[in-house]
């Protein structure tokens, strides 16, 4: 996931301050992501467009991160 990790940092600055403490998922070959207060709804929203693939996931502006394969109906 270290592909979504340096997409995650180049947008960091772009979205830090407008999104702080939200949560961020993005799918690392088409470099889309998504943000919403919720991981849950984050990650739907990606699943709902990238049904087989893995996702990167952050809380803007932490420093714990989240590697997910989405599944299990999230």
């Amino acid at each position: 996931m270290a592909k979504g990790k340096e997409q995650y940092d180049q947008l960091k600055p772009v979205i830090e301050k407008k999104y702080y403490g939200q949560y961020i998922v993005i799918e690392p070959i088409s470099h889309e992501y998504f943000i919403n207060p919720r991981l849950a709804d984050a990650l739907r929203e990606a699943k709902n467009r990238y049904p087989d693939r893995e996702f990167y996931s952050s809380r803007i502006g932490c420093e714990i991160a989240l590697s997910m394969v989405a599944c299990c109906g999230v």
